[in-house]
């Protein structure tokens, strides 16, 4: 169906990095794809500038609207704010409150809040503020912290501002140091996956596919939101979604979206035993042609409402012009899997650096990639060349859009 690449060179040693070198070294050396250690580590310095960006853009969002302080409890915007030193599993149990000249504190109970400065966020100028895990409310006297009587918020509370699509749109620009961590996540989840992929054979039930899925990706230092794996009969008449105990007789697409520092990519590899149906390849050329015009369409400065019916004039030229009505699309994503999904209703503007997942299903036939939209170009994230993986180049005005092929196996 397509060419395979080779894979190239020895295997990448685990090594430590440094990225306090400055942004040319951050993206003319970590860029390539041979210098990404298994698990990188980050100079302090590096992870001290990117939270002083992100407080700076904090602390201009809390005095444009006159308050005292920003409290914030969401997974997605803590992990942003601690440059992922700090992912919670889910939100509530702490709170970060940013104050109006720059002061940070860590709220919540004592134990776990001095446990989180001693450790995660040691030397970055957070100070614990704890109180007893008996406390109904871990904020409780907010106002005499902040010293008014308002403060933003990401959750609704009584009294207070909710400006939680204030603090989703700050996560964009990516910073330079969050753009490095972008590409290693990409590539450890294409690696990964694609490990697990190549082990399947017929007769395994979805769910096994789905769990060694789920290993492979843990075992490569990814935390996993989600992963799936539909089979045949449930694949053509669903698309991907929950695994069950059908097993695998033809074909299989496994989806996953996992995070690293709280950076979420998504992607999706297909495996098919015995030689394609000729229409399921002409559905795959269809739904790849989606991919990369989606991906070529990306520019900063690009608005919703004008993406919108770009996307649907997309599917129309790749000979699906229903197909876009039937399964999510894709949308812009980082700190949550889908930080804004495109719909006719969703109004938010495009800013370089920032990443999107665009997945396409036309037919059976489901591609999905997390992709990279740069100032002059878009990379894709979720692929990575010398994996052995077979891969599709497609070109749009001359640029290539990989993505990932089907996996025809012998049966």
């Amino acid at each position: 169906m397509s060419r395979a690449r080779c894979k190239l060179g020895a295997a990448v040693v685990v090594a430590a990095v440094c990225l306090a070198l400055g942004p040319a070294f951050l993206r003319g050396v970590l860029a390539d794809p041979t210098d990404i250690p298994t698990v990188p580590l980050f100079a302090r310095s590096v992870i001290a500038q990117e939270m002083a960006i992100k407080i700076s853009r904090v602390v201009a969002l809390i005095k444009r609207r006159n308050l005292g302080g920003m409290l914030i409890s969401r997974r997605a915007n803590i992990a942003w704010l601690t440059a992922g030193q700090y992912v919670p599993r889910c939100h509530g149990s702490v709170f970060l409150l940013v104050l109006s000249d720059g002061a940070r504190l860590v709220l919540g109970p004592s134990g776990k809040v001095n446990r989180l400065v001693s450790e995660n966020l040691y030397g970055y100028g957070w100070e614990a503020h704890g109180s007893s895990w008996t406390a109904d409310d871990p904020c409780a006297g907010l106002a005499d912290l902040v010293g008014t009587p308002q403060v933003g918020t990401d959750v609704p509370r009584p009294g207070d501002v909710l400006l939680d699509r204030d603090l989703a749109r700050l996560r964009v620009p990516l910073t330079d140091s969050e753009v490095v961590k972008y590409r290693w996540v990409g590539r450890q989840a294409a690696v990964a996956l694609e490990g697990a992929c190549r082990q399947i054979h017929p007769g395994m039930r979805e769910d096994e596919i789905a769990a060694l899925a789920d290993a492979s990706l843990t075992e490569n230092g990814l935390h996993v939101d989600v992963v799936t794996a539909t089979a045949d009969k449930r694949l053509r008449q669903y698309g991907t979604v929950e695994a069950t105990s059908a097993p695998v007789e033809h074909d299989v697409s496994v989806d996953a979206t996992v995070e690293r520092w709280g950076l979420h990519v998504s992607l999706v590899r297909s495996v098919h035993f015995g030689p394609v149906p000729n229409a399921m390849v002409r559905e795959y050329v269809d739904a790849v042609q989606v991919f990369a015009n989606l991906s070529a369409t990306l520019h900063s400065g690009l608005v919703t409402p004008l993406l919108f019916p770009a996307m649907v004039r997309i599917y129309t030229a790749a000979n699906a012009p229903t197909a876009w009505d039937l399964r999510e699309v894709g949308g812009a994503t980082g700190y949550a899997s889908r930080d804004w999904t495109l719909r006719p209703t969703v109004a938010e503007t495009m800013i370089a650096p920032q990443a999107f997942v665009w997945r396409p299903t036309v037919g059976r036939v489901t591609i999905e990639e997390t992709v990279l939209m740069l100032d002059n170009k878009v990379d894709v994230l979720t692929v990575d060349p010398a994996s052995g993986w077979p891969l599709r180049d497609t070109y749009v005005q001359g640029k290539d859009y990989p993505s990932a092929d089907i996996l025809v196996v012998k049966k």
